[in-house]
């Protein structure tokens, strides 16, 4: 508990203790508690933040604090596993055992300057006050393979493990010469590369920018399949599979790729087939 006398003299107590009171002020105080894979973010009255690791226990006395939260320490569980810290202490002295790459960054929405670096794991990071960890936020697949406008994936860790474009197998429509189109069903793995992760940071969204190239690419690939194949009574399914399924002819979604610091691994048509109203023109 808080205690004030009458003549505003503070003291705190931590029971169990009886006390006595006359003509005095008594405050119970909320207690937070900080398991070993948390931590106390501390908002003292002076304007002071401070981090205090877990297993630890703080009484929230408004006499010193102004604010007081439990928070998750962010676990990385492999080496495969990173996050971005933006460090806005211009006085760091780099004595972060965890913290490495660090290289000077202007972000005029913070401070003039700060230093940027990235964290390995395995381990559990726990940031200084003067610590931001990066959070990244891409474009997300709907169920039916399309683009979301409305939801985005936020995510503080980044895996340099194999990754799918789409959680759901992403779907693309390959313009045809003749006006129609094919409509196919891909599936797109790829991998980031630890030496790439700052790429992304200044990329933003790659994923959208990914889809974007293979819009880019579908209209090329439709345009350059032959009539023939398209008319063929047959299909040659063949030969219109390993148009729309040669990663080679991505020459786009290649180059931004690239850009990003991705490395695209795998790209495979599992399911193609042309819009109704051109294979009834094909049968008649």
């Amino acid at each position: 508990v808080a205690i004030w006398d009458r003549n505003g003299k503070h003291r705190e107590i931590i029971g169990p203790r009886r006390v006595q009171l006359f003509q005095s002020t008594i405050r119970f105080l909320t207690r937070f508690k900080a398991e070993s894979h948390q931590y106390l973010v501390v908002k003292h009255r002076s304007g002071k933040r401070e981090h205090i690791c877990g297993p630890a226990i703080l009484y929230q006395n408004p006499a010193f604090h102004d604010e007081v939260s439990v928070e998750d320490g962010i676990l990385l569980k492999s080496l495969d596993e990173y996050v971005v810290v933006n460090d806005f202490n211009k006085d760091n002295d780099g004595s972060r055992a965890t913290s490495t790459l660090f290289e000077p960054v202007k972000d005029s929405k913070f401070v003039e300057y700060s230093e940027r670096g990235i964290v390995q794991g395995p381990t559990l990071f726990v940031p200084t006050p003067n610590e931001v960890v990066h959070k990244f936020e891409w474009s997300t697949f709907c169920e039916d393979g399309k683009l979301s406008k409305e939801h985005k994936s936020q995510f503080h860790v980044i895996k340099t493990t194999s990754h799918s474009l789409g959680k759901a197998l992403i779907s693309l429509e390959f313009e045809l010469p003749n006006t129609h189109s094919i409509h196919a069903e891909i599936d797109v793995q790829y991998n980031i590369l630890e030496q790439s992760i700052y790429s992304l940071i200044k990329v933003q969204d790659p994923i959208m920018k990914l889809y974007q190239a293979m819009q880019a690419d579908a209209i090329f690939i439709g345009n350059s399949i032959p009539i023939d194949d398209i008319c063929d009574g047959n299909g040659n399914r063949g030969n219109i599979s390993n148009a729309i399924g040669d990663i080679k002819a991505y020459l786009e979604l290649g180059k931004v790729a690239k850009e990003c610091g991705i490395d695209i691994s795998m790209l495979r048509v599992t399911k193609w087939w042309m819009n109704e109203d051109f294979m009834k023109m094909i049968r008649i």
